[in-house]
């Protein structure tokens, strides 16, 4: 058991009262990210799991291969939440982004042949 501890990271979910979520989520390269801030920010307004100390913030943290990656990221008031959170807003991200035309990519690799072998 100590070779875990030593090798893997350790999160103290009990050192704050709050605890950060970041949620990952992918938008196409044709999309707009600000449409996909709002839809996703839109989310968060009613939920009484998250502190409205701390604001909600969505982000562009990334320009991958296939697509922009965005974040999500929120304080929730109790830590045993975390997970159902997590679920919630994947989910209901996903789905709210297909209901307002935002596509979300997936991988795909295009194959080239030259010549007329086969």
């Amino acid at each position: 058991p100590n070779v875990q501890m030593v090798n893997q990271k350790v999160i103290n979910h009990t050192r704050s009262p709050l605890l950060r979520l970041e949620i990952p989520f992918t938008i196409a390269y044709d999309e707009v990210p600000e449409e996909a801030r709002q839809i996703v920010l839109g989310l968060t307004k009613e939920d009484k799991r998250i502190s409205k100390t701390q604001a909600a913030s969505v982000n562009v943290i990334e320009m991958a291969d296939s697509a922009i990656v965005m974040r999500l990221r929120i304080w929730i008031k109790s830590p045993k939440d975390e997970i159902p959170i997590r679920e919630f807003y994947n989910e209901n991200i996903l789905n709210a982004l297909k209901a307002n035309g935002i596509e979300i990519p997936f991988q795909q690799m295009q194959i080239h042949v030259k010549g007329n072998e086969v």
